[in-house]
Order: C-alpha cells, then sequence, then structure tokens
C-alpha cells in the first residue's frame, strides 16, 4: 500500500503552501497527488527516488571524507572564493554563512536579481507592503502590475484570494485589475477581472502616470504607453474608492532596461495612495529558498546578499558583487555552488567549482567536488521562509532518505578548514 502524507510544505515556490497531498511510491520516490501545482509536481519528480550516489572528485566515485577533504583544500588555497546559488532550506543557508565568513567569501543567490530590484529602490524610498494573510482577508482590489506572477508562483491568486476572507464578504466580489500583463491561467469565477493592455517595458511610466492622477495632477499627453489618459483616470478612481488594495508584482519578471526604476513608480504608487486611503504592495519573489536566505544573510550579518566578507566586515556591493559579472571577469579564484531543490546548473565558469547540488545536476564539466545533497521538505527536514517574510514553516521530510543535506556537508567543510590550512 503506498503511504500517504497530508498537508505537507511545499519547498518548491516562495509561496510555501501547507495543504500538499503527498504519496510514497516504489524506490522511495514521493509523488505530488494534490492541489495541483506544476512547480510542486515538477520538483517531486525530479527528486527521483532515494538511490545513494556517491561524491565524485573530478567526474570519479570516492569517499565522503575524501571530497570533504579536498573541497577544504581548494577553499585554503583560494584568495577570492565565490559562495553561489545558496539555494537550500535555512539551516543550509545558515551553514553557508558560516563557511563564507570563515574563507572571506562573497555570496550570491541564484534567484537574487529579482531581490535586487526590489532591494536597492526599498532602501532609497521605503515601502508600504503587506502579508499574504492580509491580502487574504482584506484586499476587495488587486492590482497586478506586469507579468501574471503565477508564472513563478501558480497558486498565489487561488491561495491568497478565495471568495471571502475575514473582512471581504461573498456580496461584494474581489475585483482584480491586470496592467501591463494579462491573466496567463484561468482565474475562478468569484473574482471580477480587468486588463488594461499595455507594453510591460513602460510600467515605470503607467505607475507614475497613476500616482501624478492620484495626486490630483493632470497627465501631460491624452495617452501614456498607448493606454488613453481617460482609462487610467477611471483606474485612479477605481484605486481611490477601494477599501483596502494590494499591488501585486513579481521584480524578477518586470522587462525593460531598467526595471527598478519600474518597481521604484510602484513603491511611489503606493506610498501616493496611502495619503487618502489604504494601499500596500506585495513583491512576488521567486523560489530556490531566496527569501529564507535574504532574511538569514540579514540577521546574520546585517547586510543583503551580494555581500562580501572582509576581516573588516561584510561589505554590500550589489552590482559588482553579482556572481555572473565576477566570474565573468575573473574576480572569484573559486566557485562554491549550492542548489539543494532542483537541478539548477550553475553558471558556465573556468575556475574551479565544488558543487553541493541536487543529484540530477548536469554539468557542463566534471566539478573538482561534487557532494550530491538532498532536497529539503523530500530528504530531510528544516524551514522555508514564505514571499512576505513573516512566517517560516517547518519542512518535514517526506521519506526516510541517506542522503546528506546541504547544511551537514557544508559544517563538515568548514570543520575540516584548519585541518588542511596547516
Amino acid at each position: 500500500m503506498e503511504a500517504r502524507l497530508e498537508e505537507a510544505v511545499c519547498p518548491f515556490c516562495s509561496l510555501a503552501c501547507d495543504d500538499l497531498h503527498l504519496k510514497r511510491t516504489e524506490r522511495g520516490g514521493v509523488a505530488l497527488v494534490g492541489p495541483e501545482c506544476p512547480l510542486a509536481r515538477t520538483g517531486y519528480i525530479e527528486a527521483g527516488t532515494d538511490e545513494d550516489l556517491p561524491p565524485r572528485i573530478d567526474g570519479q566515485a570516492v569517499a565522503e571524507s575524501a571530497a570533504i577533504e579536498r573541497a577544504a583544500a581548494l577553499i585554503a588555497s583560494s584568495a577570492a572564493p565565490l559562495v553561489a546559488g545558496l539555494a537550500a532550506e535555512v539551516d543550509g543557508v545558515r551553514a553557508a554563512l558560516a563557511l563564507a565568513d570563515a574563507c572571506g567569501a562573497a555570496l550570491d543567490h541564484l534567484r537574487a536579481e529579482g531581490l535586487m530590484r526590489l532591494l536597492l529602490p526599498l532602501i532609497e524610498r521605503g515601502a508600504v507592503q503587506t502579508t499574504l494573510s492580509e491580502l487574504r482577508n482584506r484586499a476587495d482590489l488587486v492590482l497586478v502590475l506586469g507579468p501574471d506572477p503565477r508564472r513563478i508562483a501558480p497558486r498565489l491568486i487561488e491561495r491568497a484570494l478565495p471568495p471571502t476572507g475575514l473582512f471581504v464578504q461573498e456580496a461584494a466580489p474581489r475585483r482584480i485589475l491586470f496592467i501591463g500583463g494579462v491573466p496567463e491561467t484561468e482565474l475562478a469565477p468569484h473574482l471580477s477581472v480587468q486588463v488594461i493592455p499595455a507594453p510591460t517595458h513602460r510600467l515605470a511610466e503607467l505607475a507614475g502616470a497613476l500616482a501624478r492622477l492620484i495626486a490630483g495632477k493632470a497627465l501631460p499627453r491624452p495617452e501614456i504607453a498607448g493606454v488613453p489618459a481617460a482609462r487610467l483616470a477611471e483606474l485612479a478612481q477605481q484605486m481611490r474608492d477601494a477599501r483596502y488594495g494590494v499591488a501585486l508584482f513579481a521584480p524578477a519578471l518586470l522587462e525593460g532596461a531598467e526595471p527598478e526604476l519600474a518597481v521604484a513608480a510602484i513603491l511611489h504608487l503606493i506610498q501616493e495612495l496611502n495619503r487618502t486611503t489604504r494601499w500596500s504592495a506585495l513583491p512576488v519573489a521567486g523560489g530556490d529558498g531566496l527569501i529564507g536566505a535574504s532574511q538569514a544573510m540579514l540577521w546574520q550579518s546585517g547586510v543583503p546578499l551580494r555581500s562580501r566578507f572582509t576581516p573588516e566586515g561584510p561589505r554590500f556591493a550589489p552590482h559588482r558583487l553579482a556572481a555572473d559579472r565576477l566570474l565573468r571577469e575573473r574576480e572569484a579564484d573559486l566557485l562554491i555552488w549550492i542548489s539543494a531543490f532542483r537541478p539548477a546548473p550553475p553558471p558556465e565558469a573556468s575556475v574551479p567549482m565544488i558543487a553541493l547540488a541536487h543529484p540530477e545536476t548536469r554539468f557542463a564539466r566534471p566539478p573538482e567536488v561534487f557532494l550530491p545533497v538532498g532536497v529539503p521538505g523530500v530528504d530531510h527536514g528544516g524551514a522555508a521562509f514564505r514571499m512576505d517574510g513573516v512566517v517560516a514553516l517547518p519542512l518535514a521530510p517526506a521519506r526516510a532518505s541517506t542522503r546528506k543535506s546541504a547544511a551537514g556537508l557544508l559544517a563538515a567543510i568548514h570543520r575540516a578548514l584548519p585541518m588542511v590550512a596547516r
């Protein structure tokens, strides 16, 4: 008989849905029974069976102790190591931060580009942000700016906008309005949906125009980014009339030469609305443990990701310390790649590589050291932060597994550093 797991927490996107039904299949596999989600289904399929794969050095199978010793030796001889990917549950990230601090490494997450697009405007101007619970229980009007965020969080609207909430009654249907994007999958019939066609790469102009209208100022032209001024005025009035509005947007999906400007314009629009009514922003983050990595970095070092540990303390440099740039400009001499949730390939690099990665990861060339790691929420437990950053949910293992966690292997490499440095 197949064993079933009820109310499991999903590790494969930033929603961390806690209502999954799973079943164990032959050879220790795990399959999604429901609710349907393409990211969850793919994640459990890619987790494969509980096959115990050996570590490798230069493509050859070796004992775990040999791989750890070789990894420590590479780190000890490196002058400018880079810890990238950083896709692990919270304990794995904390172990990576401790190792980076010990060896003076730079840190970047494989989903950090979207985070930086939000973080830099946030540092400059601040923001009025909300949570998924507030969205679920209060929002009567939702403005989706840019591409449908369900590309990276497929169950977002299903989970966050049910027919009723604590302060939303079924007699007053929730309204959802897309501008600069369209719904890419079907929406529930209880939602009143409007779409304003507009080019995504001109979202900054549209948000700026709405902020101007909210402030009581006229627009300088009869249309903005192809949207008639009269239509924008109608939208501005709808936003003023909302009892509790939320602006949803996925920074990583925004298009154009300077997506940070679009994010800044959205944050400014929400601030203008709050002069007379109640609105909040809710950025939708990518998965791969991005929010947990960001939270752990902030509370342990006081600075965001894309920082380097130095003898004087951690230094934040969001553009200079992007992993792709460091590798392209040869400003890193060792890549430590961490990707536990899915088989995400590392960036192309000519420098030596230590990979603590999903067993199904495919490499363009064999890493100097490859330590296969278990999938959080499948092979071992841990904690996953939700996209709004206020809730950390426990991940329980879905099977009895022999695969090691990234946290355990990183800690072992850290312990080996003094021995190889002698």
